[in-house]
């Protein structure tokens, strides 16, 4: 009996020293690959939505390529479950799409020019060449040069849908391949003009931003459809994403989160949760 007792005590003391806090495991994190086509002028908006985007218990590996309107419409052709990000989408398009903002196009000129804006017909005249001097449109005695993105380009489509229509652009127009060359030519020439995403102008010197029909861009007169020179940024595929990781990105740039996000440089959603 006095044997029994001793085990029983010593089991009893040995059940007592396992009574400490029992430390939970964290699971362990899903991975998940999201890959992404770029027009050029949102690239720096897709990585900064990129940096902000933290799922619970999933880690995201990002892949993004970036090119012209003509190459994003040839890697959803050719990429089955292929999904982009553009600032432009044909009105006749049968691409599944989804707004994330709301981008713009700033009519920028040289740092020594002093024009303060351009109406939507004076804009017409300058882009088509009929006007050659600053002076007579009420600017400096300046010659005048066009800078443009050229038609087919997702910034040049944009300028043609809201600009110019069937008209063509002067032949006279310097073409540039990008919103940033579009900068580097404005800056070189006291009497240039251009087009340019806003986006790409942070940062930039030598050019600024002019109205357009007396309103100037900015993330607030976009979102508040103010400035007209705008278009909305997308997500667009072949078809609509299913319960999946690109729909739960898709939804959470929609989200207050993530407009916070686009909305830095950028107009926003009126309908975020």
């Amino acid at each position: 009996m006095r044997a029994a007792k001793r085990t029983f005590v010593i089991l009893s003391l040995a059940l007592a020293g396992c009574r400490g806090p029992v430390v939970a495991t964290s699971p362990t994190p899903v991975t998940a690959s999201v890959r992404l086509f770029v027009e050029q002028s949102a690239t720096p908006l897709l990585r900064d939505l990129a940096t902000g985007y933290h799922p619970e218990r999933t880690l995201i590996g990002w892949q993004f390529e970036s090119g012209s309107y003509a190459a994003l419409d040839r890697y959803l052709a050719t990429t089955p479950g292929g999904y982009a990000v553009t600032n432009y989408l044909p009105a006749d398009s049968a691409y599944w799409s989804t707004p994330i903002g709301q981008d713009a196009l700033a009519l920028i000129v040289n740092d020594a020019n002093p024009i303060a804006g351009l109406s939507g017909s004076q804009l017409r005249a300058v882009f088509a060449g009929r006007v050659q001097n600053w002076r007579e449109i009420g600017g400096a005695d300046l010659p005048l040069q066009v800078v443009a993105r050229p038609y087919g380009s997702g910034e040049g489509e944009i300028f043609r849908s809201l600009v110019m229509g069937e008209r063509l652009l002067t032949g006279a127009a310097q073409l540039a391949t990008s919103s940033q060359r579009v900068i580097d030519l404005v800056a070189a020439n006291r009497g240039a003009v251009g087009f340019a995403s806003l986006r790409a102008l942070n940062g930039a010197q030598g050019v600024h931003a002019i109205a357009f029909e007396g309103v100037l861009p900015s993330p607030d007169s976009i979102t508040q459809g103010q400035y007209g020179l705008r278009s909305p940024l997308l997500f667009v595929g072949r078809q609509a994403p299913g319960d999946d990781d690109y729909r739960r990105f898709f939804a959470w740039v929609q989200s207050r989160d993530g407009q916070a996000i686009v909305t830095q440089n950028y107009g926003g959603l009126s309908f975020a949760r």
